[in-house]
This record gives C-alpha cells, sequence and structure tokens, in this order.
C-alpha cells in the first residue's frame, strides 16, 4: 500500500494540474495507483489498523470506488492532488 502511495505521489511531481491533465500516461497511473492503495486499504490486518489508527482507510476504499466506478468522471486537475 504504502509504496502505491508513494508512485500515486511522483506521478504528479513536477509537473502543474495543467501538465498532469494532459498526460494521459500519469493520470492513468495514478489512478491504477490510487486503485491498489485503495483495495490495499481494506486488507489492512488488525495489528496494522492498531499501529496506524489514524490512516483514514474508509477514505482510501472510496477514491477506489471512484476511480474504478465512476472513472469518467474523474477530474484530472483535482486527481492530480490527490493522495
Amino acid at each position: 500500500m504504502l509504496s502505491a502511495a508513494r508512485r500515486a505521489i511522483e506521478y504528479a511531481l513536477g509537473v502543474s494540474p495543467a501538465q498532469f491533465s494532459s498526460d494521459r500516461m500519469r493520470v492513468d497511473a495514478k489512478m491504477a495507483a490510487l486503485t491498489i492503495v485503495g483495495e490495499a486499504s481494506k486488507r489492512v490486518s488488525p495489528d496494522g489498523r492498531r499501529e496506524l489508527p489514524d490512516v483514514r482507510r474508509r477514505d482510501l476504499s472510496d477514491i477506489r470506488q471512484f476511480v474504478v466506478h465512476k472513472y469518467f468522471l474523474v477530474a484530472p486537475a483535482e486527481l492530480h492532488q490527490a493522495v
């Protein structure tokens, strides 16, 4: 989960929201990474939940649901800032 979150951040580094939005590969890569993060957030062990109680797993799962099921509504400029 952590490595996918790091990749999601990296895909938007060094580019403006406009540049990110016009780069379909970056947009798709970030959507894929966020899907992985959201899916993994549902599978955190009970020990992991206790160790990291401030991680908002439900929000991560909700982002995954949106990206997977309503991908056509994803605003790339907003996606640029996600995570």
